[in-house]
């Protein structure tokens, strides 16, 4: 089970929040038999070859942080952190933390045609430049990226690298801040954890 999918329970460490998403005997559940309307568009995400996977792929075996709609592969050298909303207890915000990067993880509901990566690419361009910053699209390992500078807490600019994923009704946004958001190797450990969500 990947990206906004239910948790099974029964496999999950309650200590931990971590779940083995081994199975045996795990049938493919990829095969759609619903059919569009008639006069729908098709559909325009493209098959995957890499995570994030929705439940319905035949995505590969390895422990798992549940957190709810995703679930989020174990590796050392990547930090989880969880914002909670403190009224409903539901994660407001996902970051991943390594040496000296981070991106932010942020999931949303989308069409199941898909191509919200677009608009949002446009509002994120259109923002930064209204706000007096530096803004350039770049091909990336993510597709088109939007690569800026934008302000920190403390006020300087940084660096910081946004991307977008369209999956079947569902898209993810990525902010890659610190040293991923300029070296594409120094994303290596959190592109790892990305693309086995």
């Amino acid at each position: 089970m990947g990206l906004f999918g239910r948790s099974r329970g029964s496999n999950a460490d309650s200590d931990t929040g971590v779940e083995d998403t081994r199975e045996e005997g795990r049938t493919d559940q990829s095969e759609d038999t619903s059919q569009p309307a008639p006069d729908a568009p098709p559909e325009a995400v493209p098959p995957r070859t890499q995570g994030p996977w929705d439940e319905s792929d035949d995505y590969p075996e390895a422990m798992r942080a549940d957190l709810g709609g995703l679930l989020v592969p174990q590796d050392e050298r990547v930090k989880i952190q969880v914002q909670a909303d403190p009224s409903s207890g539901a994660v407001s915000q996902l970051s991943l933390i390594t040496d000296g990067s981070a991106v932010q993880i942020q999931p949303y509901a989308a069409p199941r045609t898909g191509g919200m990566w677009n608009d949002i690419r446009a509002q994120i361009t259109s923002s930064i430049n209204s706000a007096g910053g530096l803004v350039e699209e770049k091909s990336g390992p993510y597709g088109t990226e939007v690569r800026a500078q934008v302000a920190a807490t403390d006020g300087k600019a940084q660096p910081a690298r946004f991307c977008g994923i369209d999956g079947p009704r569902w898209f993810v946004r990525l902010v890659f801040l610190g040293r991923a958001a300029r070296d594409l190797a120094a994303a290596e450990a959190l592109d790892s954890v990305v693309r086995g969500m």
